[in-house]
């Protein structure tokens, strides 16, 4: 089953009656080194781009509108047998029904590159990883990827601490059906991590619990959970622990944490638009520059111990200060960076599943294992979708949104098969005044801006690091057809089932409480005596 059968199966159990379209599109793999950039050596890592765009239609004679849009990444390892799925950004438009489907789409999603069943084929003699990782970062925002949809009254996007609560109550009912479903294997270990920097323990367990999770997602079950959860991260574990799981990035075989061989490039992936990855920037160009220093010896002659010292300390100072902070260290610091302290909760969530492979996958060696697959698009391809959907239209209201979504779903059959099309992001029209040409402010050209973007991160280290240029990947990128479309990237479901139970407290996905009559007292005025 691929990804697109997967997650229509998964919206048929949907409440309400309507139906839903979904545009999968998963890039073929490429080689990347922005994963692990400061690991030595660096592994060899191969990426997808996922891209999911969930679309609604009440009934025959309504348009159809968008309502969820998912990007996520997933890396392989093959050194290691590892996977890891990034979930990099979710957001709604709020004009589709209640319920939304974007819990079920996520669920399903992250289910689908977990489960042995269903896993992908990641490397390997055998085509399947013993090792795959979730990780999400939860930072509350009025839209991510839907244009101007935070100015529609409709959207009700999550607070801080219910955005935390609704990734963790996901994660625990994802961890949940793989309990269920796959049962006790052999070598079988699940964990889940979750760290809210800025409060302690305690602190985030009443944050968390003070969100009802059936409150945020109706399905949820209303028991308790026998999921079990760990306050920190991953890269803090004991590794000498009997339920520990290897990290994905490899050993650099030097041994342990000693002085000289302790490298956190190994233990902190870096992913897209994270701010883990901006501090680990930070950590690996911090240097003692301003510390005033004796003179510097002259070097020995070539070949001595005393000249291989200056070599190997000389290598060691592109690393900053990556060989001295421990992730323990690091978590605490991160605590007060600007993301974290910014006046709202966030959070890191990550989940590790080991599973020995139930099945074989491709024979063959790890080269052809990465070779593009029947449906997969190109790289270029999943590029303009998401400049398209991020620059060139907008859903601040229900007509502007159902044109973008007619737009760009045309688009993408378009570009499958081959016709040059897509949505143009022109520039602001030229007015004359006094001679010179100046831009003209409309506000039609408001929403083609571009979207704000933190600054670019700083890997360049030179020759031989992070900023090393990668070699070409060796397959050429894939040609999408018609075929592709509909067997692939584009189906729809139809869902006729009894309507949702309103829950109780507040409605999923709104910071609004419950309709509740209020009683005003009237003062009563004491009178003036005659």
């Amino acid at each position: 089953m691929n990804l697109r059968n997967s997650l229509l199966d998964a919206l048929k159990s949907l409440p309400g009656t309507r139906e839903l379209h979904i545009h999968t599109l998963v890039s073929a793999p490429s080689k990347t080194q922005e994963l692990f950039p400061y690991a030595t050596p660096r592994p060899r890592v191969w990426q997808q781009h996922i891209i999911v765009l969930a679309s609604e239609q009440p009934s025959i004679a309504q348009p159809r509108v968008f309502v969820t849009a998912v990007e996520a990444y997933f890396y392989v390892i093959p050194s290691t047998r590892s996977g890891i799925l990034y979930v990099s950004k979710v957001d709604t438009t709020g004009q589709g029904q209640k319920p939304s489907p974007t819990t079920t789409i996520i669920r399903r999603l992250i289910r689908f590159y977990v489960d042995p069943d269903t896993r992908p084929n990641l490397g390997g003699t055998d085509g399947l990883a013993e090792y795959v990782w979730v990780h999400v970062f939860a930072r509350a925002q009025s839209q991510y990827l839907f244009p101007n949809s935070a100015d529609f009254e409709g959207k009700k996007p999550l607070s801080d601490v219910k955005l935390c609560a609704w990734w963790k109550s996901v994660l625990t009912s994802v961890a949940e059906q793989l309990s269920k479903r796959t049962g006790k294997r052999d070598g079988e270990r699940m964990r889940l991590w979750h760290v809210l920097p800025g409060l302690n323990e305690l602190e985030a367990f009443q944050a968390l619990k003070s969100t009802s999770s059936t409150n945020l997602d109706p399905s949820s079950s209303s028991g308790p959970s026998s999921i079990t959860w760990t306050y920190g991260h991953p890269s803090t574990q004991k590794l000498d622990d009997g339920d520990s799981i290897s990290l994905p990035c490899p050993s650099d075989g030097k041994g342990g944490a000693m002085e000289g061989c302790f490298n956190l490039g190994r233990f902190i992936p870096s992913f897209e638009d994270d701010p883990k990855a901006r501090f680990m920037d930070e950590i690996a160009h911090t240097t003692n520059s301003d510390v005033i220093r004796s003179p510097v010896r002259k070097k020995a002659k070539k070949g001595t111990d005393e000249n291989i010292h200056e070599v190997e300390k000389k290598d060691s100072s592109r690393m900053g200060e990556l060989e001295k902070v421990t992730p323990e260290e690091y978590w605490e610091r991160m605590s007060f960076r600007q993301e974290c302290v910014a006046g709202i909760v966030t959070g890191f969530f990550a989940m590790g599943y080991v599973s020995l492979p139930t099945r074989s996958g491709v024979g063959g060696s790890d080269s052809l294992i990465f070779a593009p697959q029947p449906g997969q698009v190109s790289s270029n391809i999943s590029k303009r979708v998401m400049n398209s959907l991020m620059t060139g239209i907008e859903f601040s209201t229900v007509d502007k949104a159902t044109r973008g979504t007619e737009t760009l779903e045309g688009a993408i059959k378009g570009m499958c098969e081959g016709i040059s099309v897509g949505v143009e992001v022109h520039p602001p029209r030229l007015r004359e005044e006094h001679g010179r040409k100046t831009p003209e402010h409309t506000a039609q050209h408001d929403h083609l801006a571009v979207p704000p973007s933190t600054p670019p991160r700083r890997t360049g280290l030179g020759e031989g690091s992070a900023g090393a240029e990668i070699s070409p990947n060796p397959f050429p990128e894939p040609t999408a057809s018609l075929e592709t479309y509909t067997s692939w990237i584009h189906g729809s479901v139809c869902v006729d089932n009894p309507p949702p139970a309103e829950p109780s407290g507040e409605r999923e996905g709104s910071d609004r409480t419950s309709d509740r009559r209020i009683t005003v007292l009237a003062v009563r005025k004491k009178r003036k005596k005659e």
